[in-house]
């Protein structure tokens, strides 16, 4: 089991120079948790197309905000990994539609992000999938 574990990892679509992300990135790093970055968000569609490893999906809504809804959420919606979407602001489009969002595999985190929380909700997620 611990072999096939290894071999799964964590999708983190945003910005690397964050803070925050680097930040969770290492939290989750120290729990032997494998993160792969996607500066880009065409790059982590591509990253999520050939994964089937992927455990779970983390997504900085800084980069997501910036596109389109009609170019995130059909995505989002029909993949079959789940997503945290993290740090999303009152002015984003993102947070108007978070209520719709929302599903047993969409998890929406609005600003100021509780870190602790959003850790303890990965790692659960990590374990239990």
């Amino acid at each position: 089991m611990l072999k096939e574990q290894d071999s799964e990892k964590v999708l983190f679509i945003g910005d690397d120079r964050f803070i925050l992300n680097s930040l969770i990135c290492d939290i989750l790093k120290e729990d032997n948790i494998s993160v792969i970055f996607a500066p880009t968000w065409d790059y982590g569609v591509k990253c999520i197309k050939n994964n089937n490893k992927l455990k779970f999906v983390i997504i900085d809504s800084n980069l997501i905000s910036k596109l389109k809804p009609s170019a995130v959420i059909p995505f989002i919606k029909e993949a079959e990994v789940s997503f945290f979407i993290i740090d999303v602001a009152p002015e984003t489009w993102i947070y108007q539609m978070s209520d719709k969002l929302k599903s047993s595999s969409i998890f929406i985190y609005k600003r100021p992000l509780n870190v602790d929380k959003f850790i303890k909700a990965t790692k659960k997620l990590w374990k239990r999938k």
